[in-house]
């Protein structure tokens, strides 16, 4: 009940879903307020919360979004190029890719059990 409350006033900005933690069900993401900010945490399959983020500026112009697969390769490119993970972590579940419109992003994706985040510049069209 508090959940599907907090999906209404949160907007479709703030809640997605997918297989985030690699274990091959769904998982939903969303973002939550907390004292002095809001907080971006992944709701897993297993019936336990993650913390992605926290300080996340989320405001009207705040997108959280699945990487669409398409996408994938040009996300993970910089992220594989600085050795930060290799291209097999990177292209292994779902990824999140967070942060304001036009703006610089952050990517996060689960590694050994957290997520890693990396931060991206998105081209403007």
């Amino acid at each position: 009940m508090v959940f599907a409350l907090l999906m209404m006033l949160a907007g479709s900005n703030l809640v997605t879903s997918g297989d985030f933690d690699q274990d091959g069900r769904l998982d939903r993401a969303y973002v939550i307020k907390e004292a002095g900010g809001y907080k971006l945490v992944v709701a897993r399959s297993l019936g336990d919360v993650v913390t992605v983020a926290t300080n996340v500026p989320a405001s009207e112009s705040f997108e959280l979004t699945k990487v669409e697969r398409s996408k994938r390769k040009v996300t993970c490119d910089p992220i594989v190029n600085s050795r930060i993970m290799s291209r097999y972590v990177c292209d292994a579940g779902d990824m999140l890719r967070f942060g304001n419109a036009g703006g610089p992003q952050t990517v996060a994706i689960w590694l050994n059990g957290r997520f890693v985040t990396y931060q991206v510049q998105v081209k403007q069209p």
